[in-house]
């Protein structure tokens, strides 16, 4: 095997009994059959912890160098960046924001329709000239990876670039046809970057790496905007646990994982890479923006505008991909309305602000450092909000 470098090293969790490192092993009850079985230690969100403060020397956020170069398990490609993805969605990817993206050097993982589109184009768009910065996604029916088969050998005669990174993405990332198709697709591309999920749990992240020899899994079950999953179904994990645990388990393992869903704020992000996760993938951050896709709205009583964002299981993508809702499905996704928060290169600005700021707070230059440095604490609240029915703007 590989030696894989970029992976981080477990922290610190500032505790009421005092310091621990983090640990993915949980006690469970009820060995009996049919009795209830649960998980007795409490899990956390991004919105349960902070980040503790340190004696710091990095004086200047400009001393922060937030790019990244990773190396991978089963694929000899290395991946050179910010790692940081845009989310799959028909509501936050395309190419207009894959422009806007490529020059912040983040990732733009398209969603699964792409791969239609482009299959059939007169001309592909420049992204696909720089292979750091985009990924393709499929589901797991043979009909749709026949189709980004298709699409990759159409990029590779288009740029003379095979595509570096596919994500085979299903909602459940447990399901064993998952797996399988994830292996029929590294047989077919051997040195693909191969990403798939979602999973929650470091059991579920060995299926996929040991069994379906997948390179970097994202994780995050029901943390989305605009997922309603654990509404629905009743399924979840707390997405700063899951971080913990599975970053735990990608050490020895040997992969990467993404962290995808539950980011509201730059500081999320933050507590994410902190946390150990190699990438992070976001939905409604990038959401509704001038250069989003999304149908743009205009309130005829206000005259304010509006950007279409929506879950990719939801009535609305159901209808749009697969001519409605089956009748053995439930939606799983919300339809919103975001206001129109203005051009996207600001936010990125921000986030990526907010993350060198955090790297200032624990003497951190990069990234690695970031993680090998930062202690957390459980908290009740992390941020007073009195005055944001004042604020003008966004905050």
């Amino acid at each position: 095997m590989k030696k894989l470098t970029g992976l981080r090293p477990a922290f610190l969790f500032m505790t009421r009994r005092g310091f621990s490192t983090s640990n993915s092993s949980e006690k469970v009850t009820g060995p009996l059959r049919g009795e209830v079985k649960l998980m007795t230690s409490s899990k956390l969100n991004f919105g349960d912890v902070l980040i503790v403060p340190q004696k710091s020397f990095v004086h200047s956020r400009s001393k922060v160098d937030i790019k990244t170069t990773y190396n991978f398990k089963y694929s000899n490609h290395s991946w050179t960046g910010v790692p940081i993805m845009s989310s799959n969605m028909d509501t936050v990817t395309n190419e207009n924001t894959a422009a806007i993206l490529e020059e912040f050097e983040w990732i733009s993982v398209f969603p699964k329709h792409f791969n239609i589109e482009w299959e059939t184009a007169e001309k592909l768009p420049a992204v696909i000239n720089k292979p750091d910065t985009y990924a393709l996604s499929c589901g797991t029916s043979e009909a749709e990876i026949q189709t980004i088969m298709r699409t990759i050998k159409k990029i590779e005669q288009e740029s003379g670039n095979k595509p570096k990174m596919i994500c085979v993405d299903v909602a459940n990332g447990y399901l064993d046809v998952l797996v399988q198709k994830c292996r029929q697709i590294r047989e077919m591309m051997p040195d693909v970057i191969l990403i798939a999920g979602n999973v929650v749990t470091p059991e579920g992240m060995y299926q996929l790496v040991h069994k379906g020899y997948c390179d970097i899994i994202k994780v995050g079950i029901g943390s989305g905007a605009a997922c309603t999953t654990r509404l629905k179904t009743g399924v979840g994990y707390p997405q700063f646990s899951a971080i913990v645990e599975c970053a735990n388990a990608a050490k020895s393992y040997g992969c990467h994982i993404i962290s995808d869903g539950g980011a509201v704020f730059a500081g999320d992000c933050a507590k994410a890479f902190a946390a150990n996760a190699s990438y992070i993938m976001l939905g409604s951050m990038l959401a509704g923006h001038n250069e989003s896709p999304g149908d743009l709205i205009i309130d005829k009583n206000t005259g304010k505008a509006y950007k279409e964002y929506y879950g990719m299981s939801s009535k609305r993508a159901n209808e749009k991909y697969f001519g409605g809702l089956q009748s053995y499905r439930a939606a799983e996704g919300k339809l919103t309305h975001i206001p129109v928060k203005g051009p996207l290169a600001e936010t990125i600005q921000d986030i990526e602000g907010g993350i060198r700021s955090a790297c200032t707070y624990v003497n951190a230059e990069s990234l690695e450092e970031l993680s090998q440095n930062a202690v957390f604490v459980e908290v009740k609240q992390t941020y007073n909000g009195s005055l944001d029915h004042y604020v003008v703007g966004r905050i």
